[in-house]
């Protein structure tokens, strides 16, 4: 089955990309010429009359394209046409102002235009809704703490997120949604390992393996977790070494950007992409394209763009300082919700463990129906007890019940019985005295009875090693199991503890401009 959705998945995703590449194709490239416009404008290598006629050109082919006109009105700003920048300017403004503005705030800084910089930047923060953030934020917050951006843009960006943090934050039914957002993505980025092997003689004799075994999985959460999130704060971090090369990353990221008419087929691609990484499994598909809903959602509020870019920088393609920006502005919502997810971790644990009969003991109808509870499997002794006491009671019905069926009369008529009978009864009358032939009987009936019980009691002698052994072993695993859950769960704290320190001031690397970034 598993196979057959692997090959459907490989099938469609090429369909799908293929469909993108009809539709959306000339968007790329619009997009790889943007950054072709502006190398070649530093390395004075294209005339400009020849940008001038690629620019007018991609108005033409790309219609309805916000990035087509901003192109058109870049090269009339370079070429001092201003007539034409302006109206160019005018058009991408209408089609999307918000990307319009960051962009020509990003090529502004480029050529070290400040004052630019920052009214761009301004007309920016003017359109954002907190409750509404598009994608491009991503770019922002990625300048922002990589040093890109001036001292000025920096402080004024900072201050504001907190204002949205502290507003979102405040409103009760947000932020208990948000905690619960947060739950499963710290929950979902683990990988839980199988414990089968861990406690195989669990797996054979208890009733609660299947609590067990939860439990044993999921407070794994807390070492991985740990790990995950301290592999990205000690990241070693490698800035461009030009602000023009980050400023042109950042160009990039943001032409690239998809828009949310291609977001259905990019969100359909990245769901066969998904199904085939995980070989055809669409449970654990399923799962993950739940944790990355959000990705391709055209707008989002702040706190959950931030925790997109905590959790799921891959896919955003953010830089691990962007990475601890976010989770440094959220570390409270993120300390309390690992929490109470600890609490509920805890609560998956049986107070109870039911130990059963082995399975190869029910195989001879033994003690079906035997159950004994322990704790912390420290009662071992009172459970042999429990489990010889049962045996027994056990073994007594079996013989009970053999006896019943040769006692019947079905049993009773069949000839061989006819024939036991018979020879007793000349035996007592070849000694010429019935008494004689009564103890012959007598003797008979007991040797017969000694006969047919004596393999269910030898059958109890030959399983008795076989029963302790699974006794001790199926304890030794409760006791292990015990032990290990609570060493794991100690490393609940790791996550508050490398989140605590971490303060948003310190995400911000000032690579560019000697000025010290100050964040009251």
């Amino acid at each position: 089955m598993e196979r057959d959705e692997l090959q459907l998945a490989e099938i469609k995703l090429v369909r799908v990309r293929q469909e993108l590449e009809q539709k959306y194709g000339h968007y790329d490239q619009v997009r790889r010429t943007a950054t072709g416009i502006l190398q070649a404008i530093d390395l004075s290598l294209v005339r400009s009359s020849i940008v001038k006629s690629v620019t007018e050109e991609m108005m033409i082919t790309t219609p309805k394209y916000w990035l087509a006109p901003a192109l058109v009105a870049l090269t009339g700003w370079l070429n001092d046409q201003q007539d034409l920048a302006e109206r160019a300017l005018e058009e991408a403004m209408r089609r999307n102002s918000k990307k319009t503005s960051l962009f020509f705030a990003l090529v502004s800084r480029r050529y070290n235009r400040q004052v630019a910089c920052r009214q761009w930047f301004q007309h920016y923060f003017q359109e954002i809704n907190p409750m509404e953030v598009d994608r491009d934020m991503v770019m922002v917050i990625d300048g922002i703490t990589n040093g890109v951006f001036p001292l000025s843009i920096t402080t004024a960006f900072t201050d504001q997120s907190t204002i949205w943090k502290n507003e979102l934050t405040s409103n009760v039914e947000l932020k208990t949604a948000e905690r619960e957002e947060w739950r499963d993505a710290l929950f979902q980025r683990i990988e839980y390992p199988l414990m089968d092997e861990k406690y195989p003689y669990l797996v054979k004799n208890s009733l609660t393996w299947d609590k067990i075994s939860y439990s044993a999985q999921i407070v794994q959460y807390h070492e991985e977790i740990g790990n995950y999130l301290g592999s990205v704060l000690k990241q070693d971090i490698e800035p461009s070494p030009q602000v023009e090369v980050a400023i042109d990353n950042l160009l990039e990221k943001l032409v690239f950007q998809y828009e949310d008419n291609e977001l259905s087929l990019r969100q359909e691609e990245r769901k066969m992409q998904i199904l085939i990484e995980e070989e055809g499994d669409m449970e654990k598909t399923d799962k993950r394209m739940e944790g990355e809903k959000e990705l391709f959602s055209s707008t989002q509020n702040y706190l959950e763009l931030l925790r997109n870019m905590a959790m799921y920088p891959e896919t955003l393609q953010v830089s691990p300082l962007t990475q601890r920006f976010a989770l440094a502005v959220l570390k409270n919502v993120v300390i309390e919700t690992h929490s109470d997810l600890a609490t509920s971790i805890r609560k998956q644990v049986p107070m109870e463990i039911h130990i059963t009969t082995p399975n190869k003991i029910r195989e001879i109808d033994l003690m079906k129906d035997w159950v004994f509870e322990t704790r912390d499997g420290s009662n071992m002794e009172e459970c042999k007890k429990s489990m010889q006491e049962a045996l027994k009671k056990s073994n007594k019905e079996r013989i009970k019940e053999m006896w019943k069926v040769r006692f019947s009369k079905e049993y009773l008529n069949h000839n061989k019985i006819k024939a036991i009978l018979i020879a007793a009864l000349s035996a007592g009358v070849f000694f010429y005295s019935p008494l004689m032939g009564g103890i012959g009987v007598l003797a008979g009936a007991i040797f017969y009875k000694w006969l047919r019980e004596k393999p269910f009691y030898d059958q109890l002698k030959e399983i008795d090693p076989y029963i302790q052994s699974e006794v001790e072993a199926t304890m030794a695993d409760i006791v292990d199991y015990r032990h290990n859950f609570d060493k794991a769960d100690e490393k609940a704290e790791q996550l508050p503890t490398l989140l605590r320190p971490l303060y948003v001031k310190e995400m911000l690397q000032r690579n560019y401009d000697k000025a010290r970034v100050i964040v009251r």
